[in-house]
């Protein structure tokens, strides 16, 4: 069956393209298609990532799946854009350091990416916490423990 999707490139903030897919393809052929048709010139570092919609959460599609398997639907937006970025790491020392991390990956992986160069030889007695010192929102934590 095809779909309709509206296809936003970079941060999701540009103008949508609809451009249709079929519900069997996997998410590496759509990135590719997405790449030739919009002529764009996004690396191996992109991916597609389906924002927030009602009480399902924002998520990064694995390249391997298929569309139908993340129930997609004609009219759904997916965002094409990099998925690597800096982010600042503030130390227990108060030293800062900007480690390059991969949004598509899941908390316990970001904080093992993290203490791997930072170099601690514990990463997973570690955690991540924002600026103002109040964790995680509580269902990021949730997902933590989930995917361990």
């Amino acid at each position: 069956m095809a779909l309709n999707i509206k296809v936003q490139v970079g941060s999701g903030e540009g103008p949508q393209k609809v451009m249709r897919f079929n519900q069997e393809m996997t998410v590496f052929e759509v990135c590719k298609q997405i790449k030739e048709k919009l002529e764009y010139q996004g690396g191996s570092d992109h991916g597609l990532f389906q924002p927030a919609s009602g009480a399902r959460m924002g998520r990064w599609l694995a390249g391997g799946r298929t569309l139908m398997f993340y129930d997609i639907s004609s009219g759904d937006i997916l965002i094409y854009k990099k998925k690597h970025r800096p982010l600042k790491v503030k130390a227990m020392d108060d030293s800062m350091r900007t480690v390059m991390v991969d949004d598509s990956q899941v908390v316990w992986q970001l904080v093992d990416t993290i203490g791997e160069r930072m170099g601690f030889k514990n990463a997973e007695e570690y955690s991540l916490a924002t600026s103002d010192g109040s964790g995680w929102p509580p269902d990021i934590d949730a997902a933590r423990a989930r995917s361990r």
